[in-house]
């Protein structure tokens, strides 16, 4: 490997697209591979203009600015296709600077005529001078009236225009034949001109990628190590099934397409991949006839030492003891189904919910779902809490009585567990859950709770009463200890470590003798 004590050990770099703060996945590889004795470098971005390394135990973090030339360029490219020649404005600031010159030019031309009617009344100036300011102001007057008309025809046709463009991508969004990445990803360019010459300059022996985003950088990485006569081995950790997300106003079907083409073109060249489900590993073997099934490593919780100091949820709402109180803490999307959830509490009169919004209860959407929530008069009973740090999320929520989770269907959620699941587990909740495939799954074959359909307030609120009647029940088998140990943290490493053995060709342990789940505090507390 390379030369020096520290330098011996064999270096591991995880790259992602991320400024890892908030991704607990990563952390929690990134400490475990720490663990067996490897160098760890956790390779993530910044928004800053500036490089910046600190450390999360015994990780290296380092976080760098990534250039968006290329992106900047197709949109500007994109832009410019855009734009009515001629005729139609170059843009929304130029139309308003055209506007604000008219209104000035006859405010302008108000004024030089109250001022010859002033002069006038006091017998100032010639007839024939004010004769000449009148002919002038009004052949002025004649030409702004034109430009007006002129400014509102092209106006007119700019937003005929924009408007034919606008029904053009909505069109071509939903068009998934021909979706190559190299057209639809020019950010994927701005990614592998950041990431890959930090990751030469590393000079890894083992690169692990996390997520989609980063399985082409990887792969480039490691064809110009071996082109250096280095036999570096790669990591594909698959977090999303990247041909089933779920649309989003940023997420056209078209984009979607575009990322699978991404992922298809480099998954093969991985030496090995891990993913977050037996079923996603499926439906990964099933799309890319690959050779190896991937491994599974769950999004299952650590637990910080409960804070004191920190309230519980129940006590952040302000409810007694008796009152139920269902939670969803995650990702607020459209996406999510939180609507049905909301929808769900008119027929579910006594009980709360709270929903502790990822990443703050303050955006569009956010506001749109509290809107809705008065609207149906249950803004008292539907409450939005900021998150709390990850190591904190299984404490803070134990004062529940149930975890909710209202996905709506699409591909990647029929075949992902969250980590949201398990976070719900570790924290004594019985499930309600809709009937998404792998975690309608988990919850029947366990008897954590209940199922019903996607999208199905009125079935969602019968689930909800049925765990709610027979609570303590559910509790008893949600807390299990036995249920625990199959799901925890501990066992997902020795996952990792499996996968490590094989990649490095040799038995790796753990270096303080396989602990029980290791103490994972947020990143925000190891950065400054």
């Amino acid at each position: 490997m390379h030369d020096g004590t520290e330098q011996a050990r064999p270096h591991v770099v995880m790259v992602v697209s991320n400024d890892i703060a908030n991704d607990a996945r990563v952390k929690k590889e990134a400490l475990a591979v720490a663990r067996l004795g490897l160098r760890v470098t956790l390779l993530g971005m910044t928004s800053g203009p500036r490089r910046t390394r600190s450390r999360m135990g015994d990780v290296d973090v380092l976080r760098i600015p990534v250039r968006g030339s290329a992106r900047a360029a197709a949109q500007a490219r994109r832009s410019r296709r855009r734009q009515l020649a001629v005729i139609g404005w170059r843009s929304p600031e130029a139309r308003a600077a055209s506007e604000a010159k008219v209104r000035f030019r006859q405010r302008e031309i108000k004024a030089q005529s109250g001022e010859a009617a002033f002069d006038r009344s006091r017998g100032a100036g010639t007839s024939w001078a004010h004769f000449l300011g009148v002919v002038r102001r009004r052949v002025v007057l004649t030409g702004l009236r034109g430009r007006r008309r002129l400014t509102r025809a092209r106006s007119w046709l700019d937003e005929r225009h924009r408007a034919s463009w606008r029904r053009w991508d909505e069109a071509w969004g939903e068009r998934t034949f021909v979706a190559r990445w190299r057209r639809l990803l020019p950010e994927q360019v701005d990614r592998e001109l950041s990431f890959g010459p930090e990751i030469d300059r590393l000079d890894p022996d083992l690169i692990h990628a996390h997520d989609a985003d980063m399985v082409g950088v990887a792969a480039l990485a490691v064809g110009r190590a071996r082109l250096r006569g280095r036999d570096v081995r790669w990591v594909y950790d698959a977090h999303e099934y990247v041909a089933g997300l779920s649309p989003s106003l940023a997420r056209t079907p078209r984009t979607i397409a575009g990322w699978a083409d991404y992922e298809s073109r480099y998954i093969r060249g991985a030496d090995r991949i891990i993913t977050v489900s037996a079923q996603m590993a499926d439906a990964l073997v099933r799309r890319y006839d690959l050779d190896i099934p991937p491994a599974v490593v769950l999004n299952t919780p650590v637990i910080d030492r409960p804070d004191p100091a920190r309230p519980t949820l129940r006590e952040v709402v302000g409810l007694d003891p008796a009152a139920p109180l269902l939670v969803y803490a995650g990702g607020m999307t459209p996406a999510r189904g939180v609507e049905t959830a909301i929808e769900a509490m008119r027929e579910l009169p006594g009980a709360h919910l709270a929903l502790v919004c990822v990443p703050h209860p303050r955006t569009p959407y956010v506001r749109r779902l509290r809107a809705e929530a008065a609207a149906m008069d249950l803004d008292h009973r539907v409450h939005f809490l900021d998150p709390v740090p990850p190591g904190q999320v299984v404490t803070f929520l134990s004062s529940a009585d149930i975890g909710i989770f209202s996905g709506l269907r699409y591909e990647s959620h029929d075949v992902t567990l969250a980590n949201k699941l398990f976070e719900y587990l570790y924290a004594g909740l019985p499930l309600v859950v809709s009937d998404l495939r792998a975690q309608a799954q988990l919850v029947t074959r366990h008897r954590l709770g209940q199922v019903f359909p996607v999208g199905d307030a009125a079935g969602m609120a019968r689930a909800a009463r049925t765990v709610i009647e027979q609570l303590d029940a559910y509790k008893a088998t949600v807390r299990d200890p036995d249920l625990r140990e199959t799901y925890s943290w501990g066992r997902q490493e020795e996952v990792i470590r499996g996968v490590y053995q094989e990649l490095l060709g040799r038995p790796v342990e753990w270096v303080d003798g396989g602990t029980a789940d290791p103490l994972v505090r947020s990143l925000e507390e190891n950065l400054p």
